[in-house]
């Protein structure tokens, strides 16, 4: 899809940044248990670069021939814009998918990450097979109309998002066309000693309306897509950095991660390597991989993260 012109891709949200000391002030002032709230004027996400021919002002990637920044390591891959390969998919109807993170070899993932670009007309309606998955949808461009008992005709657009639970019939229209984000996993049942006697429900929202967190010790806004409660086995982090701003963290942990860039751009480390992180690049990383990021340029840094939850890794698993 075409993107805005060269000189205007990167403009529109220099306001929304936050200034790191003033973040400082608020958890300290409570007492480092980390700040919950929505910032006044907020403004909705502009992901255009991230689908755009132009992904820089003055680099033409699809001008390198034979060049590509995508890696496959045995413990983390970054998948840049210019190595997707769209094709069609069972359930998807006039649309094209292109995959990021799977469970195929060298990967191994948990969990899915793709993208989907639906033409006008679009359709979703789940394969035979996939009775014991549950999806997160995100819409990055476009519209889609939802088809569901909880939400029949409901249209999302851009920043909003829908989830699915294991078993649901959920289905998608897009109208006019739409470029999604969808996560995908073979749900995992509490245990014994972890059951509480919910099973995780559908539902809609959108980035906007999730609550703000400021993580304890850190400066980044953090919003959690799915509830914190123990029925759900994953979640879905968008992460916000200020121009400058970094992971005070240098985390190494059990979860697995399917991480794409939305906004802005900065340095991201995997393990001993560190790389130049665009919207539209795709990072997946296995558990206890050293990882940090830190945003750079004039504008905010956004991106979205699959993260493994609530379930005991020595029961099996993620």
């Amino acid at each position: 899809a075409a993107g805005p012109a060269q000189a205007e891709i990167f403009a529109g949200n220099a306001s929304t940044g936050l200034v790191a000391s003033g973040l400082g002030k608020q958890v300290a002032e409570a007492g480092g248990r980390g700040v919950v709230g929505k910032a006044a004027g907020e403004a909705a996400g502009d992901y255009a670069p991230l689908s755009a021919v132009y992904r820089s002002p003055g680099i033409l990637f699809t001008d390198l021939p034979g060049f590509t920044r995508s890696v496959s390591r045995r413990d983390h891959a970054l998948v840049a814009p210019e190595s997707h390969s769209w094709q069609p998919q069972a359930g998807w109807q006039h649309s094209l998918v292109t995959h990021l993170v799977t469970p195929a070899f060298p990967m191994g993932a948990q969990f899915a990450m793709s993208l989907a670009r639906m033409s006008p007309g679009g359709t979703f309606t789940g394969a035979s097979t996939d009775a014991g998955l549950e999806r997160l949808v995100l819409v990055i461009e476009g519209s889609v109309r939802l088809s569901c008992q909880e939400a029949e005709g409901h249209l999302l657009g851009p920043d909003q998002y829908a989830f699915s639970p294991a078993g649901h019939v959920f289905g998608l229209t897009a109208p006019a066309g739409a470029l999604l984000l969808v996560f995908e996993r073979r749900y995992r049942a509490p245990g014994a000693a972890e059951a509480n006697g919910k099973a995780p429900a559908f539902f809609h929202s959108s980035i906007l309306e999730r609550e703000t967190v400021v993580p304890a010790g850190e400066v980044y806004r953090l919003r959690r897509l799915l509830p914190l409660s123990p029925e759900h086995d994953f979640n879905i982090h968008v992460m916000d950095f200020a121009p400058g701003e970094y992971l005070h963290g240098k985390e190494a942990h059990y979860n697995q991660h399917g991480v794409l860039m939305l906004e802005g751009q900065g340095i991201m480390r995997f393990g001993d390597s560190w790389y130049p992180a665009h919207a539209g690049d795709a990072f997946w990383a296995a558990p206890f991989v050293p990882q940090w990021f830190g945003a750079l340029g004039a504008t905010r840094t956004r991106f979205i993260a699959f993260r493994d939850a609530n379930r005991d890794p020595a029961m099996g698993g993620a």
